[in-house]
C-alpha cells in the first residue's frame, strides 16, 4: 500500500488484512515513510468486505486496481517447506485450503459480484504458487470471460503473478 501511494499520490489506497497486528505495522510504516497524513485507509477484514465496498462506492471509483498477496500455499506444503520459511511468517499468512488458491478464487468471485452492480475498469494482480498457474488462468477466464488474463514471471523466471484486466465502462 505504501509503495502504491508513493507511485500514485492522488489515488485512494485501501489496505486490508485479517490481522490487526499486520495492519498496525503497515500503518506505522506508512507514517514513517509518507508522513502522518499519508492518506491510506487501513481496514481490518477478509477480502472485499462490505466496508471496502461502501468506501469504493462513496468515492465513485471509476478505475480499480486490486493487488493481493493472499496465502496461497496448500496446507500439505507445511511438511515440505524449509523450517525457517514456515517459522518466519504466521501460518495464516502462508497457508490455505484445497490447492492453495481458495482465497484468490473467493476474492475474484467477490469482485465479479461487485462489478455486476458497480461497473468500473479494473486490473487485478495476484501472487501465487507457480504450480497453480494453469488452474488459476482457467478459473479467472471462467469468472471474467471478457477479460485479458496474463501470467507474469518473477525475477527467477517462475510463473508467479496472475493479472486480470477488464474494461467495464
Amino acid at each position: 500500500a505504501v509503495s502504491v501511494k508513493k507511485l500514485l499520490p492522488h489515488a485512494t489506497v485501501i489496505a486490508s488484512d485479517v490481522s490487526r497486528r499486520a495492519l498496525s505495522l503497515a500503518e506505522k510504516n506508512a507514517t514513517h515513510l509518507l508522513g502522518a497524513s499519508h492518506g491510506i485507509v487501513f481496514l481490518q477484514g477478509s477480502l472485499l468486505t462490505l466496508d471496502i465496498q461502501k468506501l469504493l462506492i462513496s468515492k465513485q471509483t471509476k478505475t480499480l486496481l486490486v493487488l493481493a498477496n493472499l496465502p496461497y500455499l496448500p496446507l500439505s506444503d507445511r511438511q515440505v517447506l524449509q523450517k525457517d520459511v514456515v517459522d518466519f511468517e504466521p501460518h495464516q499468512a502462508l497457508f490455505t485450503t484445497e490447492h492453495g488458491n481458495t482465497l484468490i478464487v473467493k476474492l475474484m468471485k467477490q469482485v465479479a459480484r461487485f462489478l455486476t452492480h458497480h461497473p468500473v475498469d479494473i486490473q487485478m494482480m495476484f501472487e501465487f504458487d507457480p504450480l497453480q498457474a494453469e488452474r488459476l488462468r482457467r478459473l479467472a477466464k471462467d469468472i471474467f470471460p471478457t477479460s485479458i488474463i496474463e501470467v507474469c514471471r518473477d525475477g527467477c523466471g517462475r510463473e508467479r503473478f496472475l493479472t486480470i484486466t477488464l474494461n467495464k465502462i
